[in-house]
């Protein structure tokens, strides 16, 4: 039934985009000039997470005694068949990396009046060569990409890189997803993080094993700080 009703708004959209090419990706309706992808109304009534304004926050609270971050800010909330796991779904699986650097580009407009306006460098999580192949962009780069832009802080996308890809997160528990990741990351420059605060980027938050994985390697590097940012937390 869920697939079905996926398949349904996905041709209902389609059709829409045939006929009146710019209409919001959540209620349909035709998009005013200076609004993209999302209508304002839809775009007000996003399940903003507000954790930029608390630091010991539940998903900073997933890292405790596991790894030492300095923020934790998941700019959504994620809900099974809510309108944020439809984003994802764009961005991730009819690439729209498009829509991916626009959110980015939101979420760093909120991250320039938090304590994240100060960091030296955005680092996305990176994709095993294999399944960038296969999807054709990062999507975690393009989110990246945006915070960089609207933030105007350098992203640095040659300084860690996935070695190792087993199968997907989906469907795994916290101890399983990080068997599954715990050695798959390597750090490729650390002279290019040395001594600075670096922002790590992801799509969604869930356990945090491969937050939590990459952020190892990062910390590698001498006197480095790290926060962590994602698009959304399930």
């Amino acid at each position: 039934m869920l697939i079905f009703k996926e398949l349904k708004s996905r041709i209902v959209y389609d059709f829409l985009q045939l006929v009146f090419p710019r209409v919001c990706l959540l209620c349909y309706d035709t998009l005013v000039v200076q609004e993209r992808f999302l209508c304002l109304q839809c775009k007000t009534r996003l399940p903003y997470s507000h954790y930029w304004e608390e630091k010991d926050n539940p998903a900073a609270q997933l890292f405790w005694g596991r790894v030492p971050v300095e923020w934790v800010i998941p700019f959504l909330h994620f809900t099974k068949n809510g309108v944020v796991q439809h984003l994802i779904h764009e961005i991730k699986y009819n690439k729209r990396h498009d829509l991916a650097e626009y959110l980015g580009t939101l979420f760093g407009n909120v991250l320039n009046s938090s304590s994240l306006k100060m960091v030296d460098g955005i680092v996305p999580v990176p994709l095993h060569a294999s399944r960038l192949l296969e999807r054709g962009y990062n999507q975690s780069e393009k989110i990246a990409q945006g915070i960089s832009q609207s933030m105007n802080i350098p992203l640095l996308s040659n300084v860690i890189e996935r070695r190792v890809w087993k199968s997907s997160q989906t469907k795994r528990n916290r101890y399983e997803r990080w068997q599954n990741v715990k050695d798959a990351f390597q750090l490729v420059n650390r002279e290019a993080i040395a001594g600075k605060h670096i922002m790590l980027v992801d799509d969604v938050l869930t356990t945090g094993a491969t937050l939590e994985a990459c952020a190892l390697k990062i910390l590698e590097a001498e006197r480095v700080s790290i926060s962590i940012v994602t698009l959304a937390k399930a």
